[in-house]
């Protein structure tokens, strides 16, 4: 299987990534447990924080847009 990426790079993926699609997110998760005072690990936690931000007003931006109301909404 091969990936690419935003820059146009293609990458070999290997298999051990249909095992478990979580794997690398998994310990990239730990290891901000691991060492918290890191500045790179600092950094990982800012950008993930930003992105699951976007990621959060992209699908109720959709879901509002495909008029799609959950009880709690009331």
């Amino acid at each position: 299987m091969t990936y690419l990426n935003n820059q146009g790079s293609i990458q070999v993926i290997n298999n051990h990534y249909l095992d478990n699609t979580m794997f690398d997110e998994l310990n990239d998760f730990a290891q901000l447990f691991t060492n918290p005072e890191s500045s790179q690990q600092q950094d990982n936690y800012q950008r993930w924080l930003e992105l699951a931000k976007i990621v959060n007003m992209t699908l109720y931006r959709l879901r509002k847009s495909a008029n799609i109301i959950f009880p709690s909404d009331y």
